[in-house]
């Protein structure tokens, strides 16, 4: 019964970690690539590092649900406002 509880109350922080993986690969993409801006790499760098420092280090998966929307939030209106990007001044990324 304890294994359903646990299950039951970590479940919606799992969902999140899609985001997660979504953020550590813009980082990607910013950081190395080059091909989105340098400081919403930097952004989602941090936005996928504190969740799985947290998650590694204590076991709680809930604090994906909390970083997870406010990255989204903030990657989505930087990536909508951003003058390179709209430009198409970002580097294309190489295969």
């Amino acid at each position: 019964m304890y294994v359903l509880f646990v299950i039951n109350d970590t479940a919606p922080g799992f969902g999140w970690f899609g985001v997660i993986f979504a953020a550590a690969l813009v980082a990607w993409m910013g950081l190395v690539q080059r091909a989105l801006p340098r400081w919403l790499g930097a952004v989602s760098a941090l936005a996928a590092l504190v969740p799985l420092g947290v998650m590694v280090a204590t076991g709680a998966v809930a604090i994906a649900g909390l970083i997870g929307p406010l990255w989204l939030v903030v990657a989505s209106v930087g990536l909508i406002f951003s003058p390179a990007v709209s430009r198409g001044d970002a580097r294309a990324p190489s295969g």
